[in-house]
């Protein structure tokens, strides 16, 4: 390159060098806040990780901002203290921001007054299910949403391959008209009937609508719990919900399942039948998956396990036998 050719491109590479410098220091101090936060986490239960905001979001501090985009005359620093002294409010702030933008899906109830307090507990009705019209397109595990924790777990993950989580949600007539069929199909009121009422119960269904099939040389009915009820039925009676490979298998299901799926139909399982199918069911969570951590402390913060290398931790640390 000739001095002359230098020179002229000489203030655009300054540019760029520039631009990149600038761009290299805030992405480190990005880091150092992330770190910060990630370490003031470590002190709080480990059970309240999978619902509080990701260390991505925690820019939005209005002192964080200034520390961010001040010169980049270097990295700079920021005493941890000070830093962890903003999370409790930003915590707050951004789990009420869930929250209303949950509580705002729902249809407001008319002539009522309902308090900030009353509406979340509205969530947790068994028949306030939410779906996620991004998972369309997405995955699968937020086509069915009962409850604030499920609710907020969806919201703050991202599915594989997307830089965002998913933002749009919406109250389906199907899904809370399947839930509160399967409320009133176990002798509660879907008025008053909870998540954790539910849960508890643990009951099985099969879909009065479904024709049996032929599966390994059996003939029969799928066996669903609630949740999976729902999801079924939903899926039976909006495909708008599914992607496009999968619509076929669907299309194949409604062609074989007479009468179609317009009304929500189960059948509850005995108590002794509900037993003997519980027994035959793979473990969920299973505990082959590294999906695991203690419950007492930060050790598995960064990368979970197996559930054995979890419970042999709990056993080496805390002296107990199984891990609570």
């Amino acid at each position: 390159m000739s001095s002359l050719v230098f020179r002229k491109l000489r203030p655009r590479l300054e540019s760029v060098l520039s631009t990149r410098r600038e761009t290299r220091i805030r992405d480190a101090r990005q880091i150092l806040l992330e770190g910060i936060y990630k370490d003031y986490l470590k002190t709080l239960p480990p059970d309240d990780w999978q619902y509080l905001p990701q260390a991505r979001y925690i820019k939005e501090i209005e002192a964080f901002k200034t520390f961010l985009m001040s010169p980049c005359d270097g990295r700079g620093d920021m005493a941890p203290g000070y830093a962890a002294s903003f999370f409790p409010e930003f915590i707050e702030q951004w789990t009420r921001k869930q929250q209303e933008e949950m509580i705002n899906v729902f249809p407001k109830v008319d002539g009522t007054e309902e308090t900030f307090e009353t509406k979340l507990q509205r969530l947790e009705l068994a028949t306030s299910v939410v779906t996620c019209t991004d998972c369309k397109y997405k995955g699968y595990s937020g086509r069915v949403l009962v409850g604030w924790k499920s609710i907020c777990q969806h919201r703050r993950s991202i599915v594989g391959g997307y830089i965002e989580p998913c933002a749009t949600y919406e109250v389906n007539d199907n899904a809370v008209a399947a839930a509160a069929s399967l409320v009133s199909c176990v002798g509660l009121d879907p008025s008053t009937a909870t998540l954790d009422d539910m849960n508890t119960r643990d009951d099985r269904f099969m879909c009065g609508n479904c024709m049996p099939v032929d599966y390994r040389g059996v003939r029969g009915l799928k066996v669903y719990t609630w949740i999976e009820c729902v999801r079924s039925f939903l899926i039976n009676t909006h495909t708008s919900l599914i992607s496009k490979s999968q619509i076929q298998h669907v299309m194949e299901m409604i062609i074989q399942n007479d009468p179609m799926h317009n009304t929500p139909v189960w059948h509850l399982l005995t108590p002794e039948a509900t037993r003997f199918v519980r027994e035959h069911e793979s473990p969920y969570p299973h505990h082959l998956h590294d999906i695991w951590r203690c419950n007492h402390c930060a050790h598995h913060f960064a990368l979970q396990v197996r559930q054995a290398d979890a419970i042999e931790h709990v056993k080496k640390m805390y002296v107990f036998f199984l891990p609570l």
